[in-house]
């Protein structure tokens, strides 16, 4: 029990009175939180980061001995002091800027804050404090974030508007500084939706979002105007292609030119502030790598896509941001679905870029398939409609491993769109070693089947049927469905192009044993049917315009198909058979064709007509050469030994089997039209041990004939002008195979440094871009 006596002191302690601190820093003071009142900035203010006032001025942290707590070094800490309602309901944090957050710009959604201030009231007080400071003093307080600058403000004024040459008056606005007012600006954007936005994996944006945003005025922030502008431009091709096929035509000089400006204003924006990373930032930087390749900057093109793939990286797009797929969660925004919807196919589309940079070259690509954690893109309805559904993966029938199972539809397949089809493939980028490719169960006879049964699995409404081809110009995606079967009918090519060493020019040409050479005649006329019905989709397609040539690839594609079969009359084909002569009156119709396609793509692409007359070139010499009657004996497949191989740095060993795959092996594209009723099939390569002889269809494939005015047009060319060509001992029509090759090289400093890149099959590509006529 204590005593009185002992109880005293307690008493006395009790009541000792508390001391108020007298030198607290004015910034405490404000935010009504207790300091320690240590000089030159207190322990408060350094762990928060904000300025310490003491006195009317800035206090400068000095390091006590053992103090423990550092300074912090590095760059400042960004107070948010006003959250916006969107991201405070979602409880995420939120960046704060005014009049739109970071966030709520890129998932396109309003931002709306509570208060009128953008700082709170302590912070209100400090400025209104420092009224008193002595004279000299400088004092400040802590920075809230500003606003974005607008475009205006980042950039100078543009020039006046340059007058362009033989430009009608009514599209002199296509050629001005300034975006167009608010109608032509929706035509503009109309133009870009139904062109470009539904090739490949261009349609990452949600037209309705975007659209409404824009007529709200919300797209203020620089990024966004960004984005505006490099859409114009992309449009303003096709606006000023369709005013040219409707009113008056123009040249090729004022269509390829027409926005132009605006795409330099959008790359300006983009790299003012490259290093900061945003969806729409990202966004940006994909449709400028396409305006390079449009424009014939390959170069370009392809430094970009290292930038597009590290800012894909940094944003993390291959996961799911979630695992609630179906979007059930309560909280989250109206749009919730597309924004998520726009994130995959974003990354989707990075994937593609990297894909068709890397051809199949490991040392080239950066992304690997198995880190692509998100489902592939659905259909454009569901996407439209905001409605969320559940795809498959990467791999067929794959699906994401936490989707809940009631969430699982039967036939999650039938979600897919065609963006899917065209991401999903089969990578090979080297062949088994060990086994010939005419070996039963060799890995050549494996990828061939695999490219057939993925072909043959596809959905009815990926056939190139007269219905189809209707259905899709009115939806907007008849340039996606060529592109699809072009590049089947290219990776075909690509696949065999191993028994055409003269041709590819192949830095390590396989090594065919002399009892092989039907195999090899069998490659050698698998490829060029492939390259015949290319030629068939192209011209069919043509029918219904230019403009579904939307793909900067498609030149060549249709570049590669004419020098194919003029590389098969000229060298392969035997004419001494019967046929010979229906095989080439049908041969030059085809490339005449592909000619036609690429004169009228000069519209669009300065690289079309580099290729158009260098393949009339060719065709010419083969004409003037069978005209003439050369006599002519059949020459068979030379000894690949014979030909000069190129020593590479890094090139697989002698004897080995690798395929340098062109960006559509790596991407093994689907397309649903069949094979000739008598051409073997893939279990039949497998089975007989390609045990086929060379010879030719005298008359065109189902396929081919099915298409209309094909087959009633082969008659038509003039067979007299080969009529000499079939007499026996006749000499083979030889040109410089030179003429044939790709004539954009990689720049090197010799031989001996020179590395395999991948891009032999993607055509004609090259660091300086000289496109010269050999």
């Amino acid at each position: 029990m204590s005593s009185p006596d002992s109880a005293a002191p307690l008493d006395q302690a009790a009541k000792k009175p508390r001391r108020r601190p007298v030198n607290a820093c004015t910034t405490c003071r404000a935010r009504k939180v207790k300091c320690d009142e240590r000089p030159g900035g207190c322990l408060n203010c350094e762990r928060l980061q904000l300025d310490c006032v003491q006195n009317g001025q800035i206090a400068s942290t000095v390091k006590r001995p053992g103090t423990a707590v550092e300074p912090i070094i590095g760059i400042k800490r960004k107070r948010t002091f006003r959250s916006c309602v969107p991201c405070r309901e979602s409880k995420v944090k939120c960046s704060g800027e005014r009049p739109k957050c970071n966030r709520c710009s890129q998932r396109r959604t309003s931002c709306v804050y509570d208060a009128e201030a953008n700082e709170p009231a302590w912070v209100q007080s400090i400025a209104v404090s420092s009224g008193n400071t002595p004279e000299g003093a400088m004092v400040t307080t802590p920075q809230a974030p500003q606003a974005p600058q607008t475009p205006q403000n980042v950039f100078p004024p543009m020039p006046a508007d340059v007058p362009v040459a033989d430009c009608p008056p009514a599209l002199t606005w296509l050629f001005a500084a300034q975006l167009p007012p608010k109608a032509r600006l929706h035509a503009l954007l109309d133009a870009y939706f139904n062109n470009v936005h539904p090739i490949r994996v261009f349609a990452f944006e949600h037209k309705p979002s975007f659209i409404r945003m824009l007529d709200e005025g919300q797209l203020t922030d620089p990024s966004d105007q960004a984005l505006l502008h490099i859409m114009c431009a992309l449009g303003a091709k096709f606006y000023a292609l369709e005013w040219s096929e409707s009113f008056a035509p123009l040249s090729k000089e004022l269509i390829q030119s027409a926005g132009m400006q605006w795409a330099k204003i959008a790359e300006e924006m983009f790299f003012a502030d490259y290093s900061t990373i945003s969806i729409t930032k990202l966004k940006v930087l994909i449709l400028l790598h396409d305006q390079e390749a449009r424009t014939g900057n390959y170069a370009g093109s392809f430094l970009l896509t290292g930038l597009v793939i590290r800012m894909a990286h940094a944003l993390q797009l291959n996961n799911e941001v979630s695992a609630d797929i179906m979007c059930k969660d309560e909280g989250g925004s109206p749009n919730e679905a597309s924004v998520r919807e726009s994130r995959r196919r974003l990354m989707w589309a990075c994937y593609m870029i990297d894909v068709w940079a890397g051809s199949g070259v490991d040392h080239l690509t950066i992304l690997n398939e198995k880190d692509l954690k998100i489902q592939l893109p659905c259909n454009e309805r569901q996407f439209s409609l905001q409605i969320a559904v559940v795809t498959e993966r990467l791999q067929e029938g794959d699906i994401i491993d936490f989707i809940p199972a009631e969430d699982i539809p039967e036939k999650p397949k039938e979600n897919l769109g065609m963006a899917a089809y065209y991401c999903c493939g089969t990578f090979v980028k080297h062949l088994d070693e060990e086994q010939p490719p005419w070996i039963n169960g060799s890995g050549f006879a494996y990828l061939i089947s695999d490219i057939q049964t993925w072909r043959q699995s596809l959905p009815s409404w990926l056939d190139f049927s007269p219905d189809n081809i209707y259905i899709r110009r009115e939806s907007h995606q008849l340039g996606a469905l060529l592109l699809i079967h072009c590049m089947y009918h290219h990776v075909m090519c690509d696949v065999h192009r191993i028994a055409l060493p003269d041709l590819y020019k192949n830095q390590e040409p396989f090594q065919f044993p002399p009892e092989q050479q039907p195999f090899v005649a069998h490659l050698q006329a698998v490829c060029f049917d492939h390259a015949q019905r290319m030629s068939v989709l192209v011209s069919t397609i043509l029918q219904h315009g230019v403009k579904h040539f939307a793909d900067s690839i498609l030149p060549s594609f249709v570049y590669n198909s004419s020098r194919i079969m003029l590389y098969y009359i000229a060298r392969i084909l035997d004419l001494s058979k019967p046929d010979a002569g229906t095989v080439i009156n049908r041969t030059v119709e085809l490339v005449q064709q592909n000619n036609q396609a690429l004169r009228e793509m000069t519209l669009m692409y300065p690289l079309a007509e580099t290729l158009c007359v260098t393949t009339e070139r060719w065709l010419e010499q083969v004409r003037t050469s069978m005209a003439r009657g050369h006599a002519t004996t059949y020459i068979a497949p030379q000894d690949p030994s014979e030909n000069e191989v190129r020593q590479v740095v890094g090139a697989p060993v002698a004897g080995a089997l690798a395929v340098r795959q062109s960006p559509v092996l790596s991407v093994i594209s689907p397309a649903v039209d069949s094979l000739p009723a008598g051409s073997p099939t893939p279990s039949q390569i497998v089975t007989n041990g390609f045990g086929f002889s060379n010879n030719t269809p005298q008359q065109l494939s189902p396929s081919l004939a099915a298409l209309p005015g094909l087959s009633s047009r082969v008659a038509d060319v003039n067979s007299a002008l080969y009529a000499s060509s079939a007499t026996s001992g006749t000499e083979q029509p030889v040109f410089n195979l030179d003429d044939l090759q790709n004539f954009f090289q990689w720049s090197a400093s010799g031989d001996e440094n020179a590395q395999s890149t991948g891009f032999e099959g993607f055509g004609p590509l090259g660091w300086a871009n000289n496109f010269s006529i050999m």
